[in-house]
């Protein structure tokens, strides 16, 4: 597979929304093709030295992110400190420029909301999650080069709790009377475990598919579900997979209410999906522990 292709299909994560003529620009920017196969790429480094490859393709990306100012971007902080920004994300809003979202974007609002105090190391304007466009709540955004990889650690190592609330279409017969409180506590108990693997649709790819088997590339996918109401649900992620909480539903047998392109195969990005970060929880640099909750 081509490397320019490979990065686009498996890093969604580190390049954000970028276009292919991006990444292309950025793989050349350090000096190799983006028409190299990846694998033998791969070979040529140990696994540091891919991700310091893969970092400076990044850092290269972040560079061509226009700074943009937005008189309502400042009402969607939470709360501000040295090292981070966290914001509550409206629904509609896309979180990394890609193709067709040059602005607009919560990358874009950070630049322009940090201006000179922006720290040009940062890769992704300090993201270091993502919520889907059409998905609302918590986001935890770094402001400085330290910060960032303190956070990408945590996530990394699945330290950090983030929990969902989706109202579905269907209806359910089983439920479960649960606080977020309740549930964080003991979801391994009361929630159902959804264990898989998530790859690209084949017959449609704008969206993923959660299996149980693994098929190609696909990557490992964890979370636990709980029905707090007919059409309600609670969703812990343990794995953060593009589009996981709805590949995951969509395999169940449910989709969620707004989202044209798992129940109804609409290529357009649903604006306003009915699926919210309502909990998000994090270490800062001085070991205190943050949590959001709504």
């Amino acid at each position: 597979m081509r490397l320019d292709k490979y990065l686009l299909e498996n890093n969604s994560q580190e390049i954000g929304n970028a276009s292919r003529s991006q990444v292309a620009k950025a793989i050349k920017k350090i000096g190799l093709k983006p028409s190299a196969d990846f694998e033998k790429v791969q070979d040529r480094f140990d696994l540091k030295g891919f991700e310091n490859a893969l970092s400076e393709v990044t850092k290269s990306i972040s560079q061509w992110i226009q700074p943009q100012v937005s008189k309502d971007f400042e009402s969607w902080i939470v709360q501000e400190d040295d090292d981070t920004l966290v914001i509550n994300k409206p629904h509609g809003v896309v979180v990394h420029p890609g193709i067709g979202n040059d602005e607009g974007t919560i990358a874009n609002y950070i630049k322009g909301y940090l201006g000179d105090s922006f720290d040009p190391e940062v890769e992704r304007a300090g993201i270091v999650h993502r919520l889907d466009k059409g998905v609302g709540g918590f986001m935890v955004i770094a402001k400085n080069r330290s910060s960032q990889l303190e956070l990408k650690k945590q996530f990394e190592e699945h330290t950090v709790d983030k929990i969902y609330k989706a109202i579905i279409d269907q209806e359910v017969e089983s439920t479960i009377e649960a606080s977020i409180e309740q549930f964080l506590e003991g979801f391994e108990e009361i929630g159902e475990r959804v264990e898989g693997f998530i790859r690209r649709d084949p017959q449609n790819r704008k969206r993923n598919i959660f299996e149980k088997v693994k098929v190609g590339k696909a990557k490992s996918s964890l979370s636990f579900i709980v029905f707090t109401d007919v059409n309600e649900v609670l969703v812990k992620i343990e794995t953060g997979r593009m589009h996981q909480i709805r590949a995951s539903l969509k395999y169940l047998g449910y989709t969620i209410k707004g989202d044209d392109l798992y129940s109804k195969g609409k290529l357009g990005g649903s604006l306003n999906i009915s699926l919210e970060s309502v909990y998000l929880s994090f270490t800062d640099r001085n070991g205190k522990k943050k949590i959001f909750k709504k």
